[in-house]
């Protein structure tokens, strides 16, 4: 049976992805006003980043946000990046400087990493999505939103700074701190992930997946309840439909354990790539 594409969303937080916002809430003078910061660290374009990584439009948006407390505002960040190089563009970090009406400015920055959605193209090339991932001469929209409370500070224009582009080549512009923050990022999301699948193996070898399953969850519960620990749990849990499919018979199919390899076999995909792109040099 041919496998569909299955997107599979492990909450493992990449701290490449992990983005800081502004400080956009003011809530009145007397009641521990916060304010943008007076200034903004020195931003600077660099062009060879901008050569690869194109900032093509870059606008602010204000709207009245009906699920915000009356009064409230949305501020939505729209950003268009167009992929100028040659190669495909696997991770990108940029920088914004937020101006506001009185003339401060606040920093803030974002990030994507988009190496487990290769490895997905390249295993199912027949039928995955070209914005999976960002080919040469292709485009790329960014929305961020902020919500602003009544009376609070509203940006009037943003900025953009690219600050860090790597290839897939596994080379990288940009600053050294960076590239190196991107690889080790990568490095333990693969060593996460290598744990995961190994976990799912011995649920798949056992004479009954369904219960070796909850044993394991139920193990992880009892050991701790450090961050890493709450998120395998969860990851675990996410396959507790499919492995409740186990010896579900449609068509000579067993229903199940095909989802399940299915979706073992992308993760052991995303699990590789992420280890063998781990290892970043900076380009010219």
């Amino acid at each position: 049976m041919s496998k569909n594409l299955i997107f599979i969303v492990i909450g493992f937080a990449l701290a490449l992805t992990a983005s800081a916002d502004p400080c956009l809430q003011s809530p009145g003078a007397g009641q521990g006003e916060k304010r943008p910061a007076p200034s903004s660290p020195a931003l600077t374009h660099n062009a060879a980043i901008e050569s690869a990584l194109q900032v093509k439009r870059a606008t602010l948006s204000v709207a009245n946000n009906a699920t915000q407390p009356s009064g409230a505002s949305r501020v939505s960040l729209d950003i268009e990046l167009l992929n100028n190089s040659r190669q495909v563009i696997t991770a990108f970090h940029y920088q914004l400087r937020l101006r506001f009406a009185d003339g401060r400015t606040a920093p803030s920055e974002g990030s994507e990493d988009l190496i487990k959605n290769l490895a997905i193209a390249r295993m199912q090339p027949e039928i995955a999505s070209p914005s999976l991932t960002f080919s040469p001469n292709t485009t790329r929209q960014i929305t961020r939103n902020f919500a602003v409370r009544s009376g609070g500070t509203i940006p009037l224009s943003v900025e953009v700074f690219p600050s860090l582009v790597v290839f897939e080549d596994r080379t990288a512009i940009g600053d050294p701190g960076e590239i190196e923050k991107a690889a080790a990022s990568r490095k333990a999301e693969a060593e996460y992930l290598a744990g995961l699948i190994a976990d799912l193996t011995n649920v798949a070898a056992s004479k009954d997946p369904a219960s070796a399953l909850a044993s394991r969850i139920d193990r992880l519960r009892k050991e701790g309840s450090s961050a890493p620990q709450a998120q395998r749990i969860k990851d675990l849990e996410g396959f507790s439909d499919v492995v409740g499919l186990f010896g579900k018979i449609n068509n000579g199919h067993d229903i199940g354990k095909e989802a399940f390899q299915g979706q073992l076999d992308e993760m052991r995909a995303q699990q590789k790539m992420l280890a063998e792109h781990s290892s970043l040099k900076r380009g010219e």
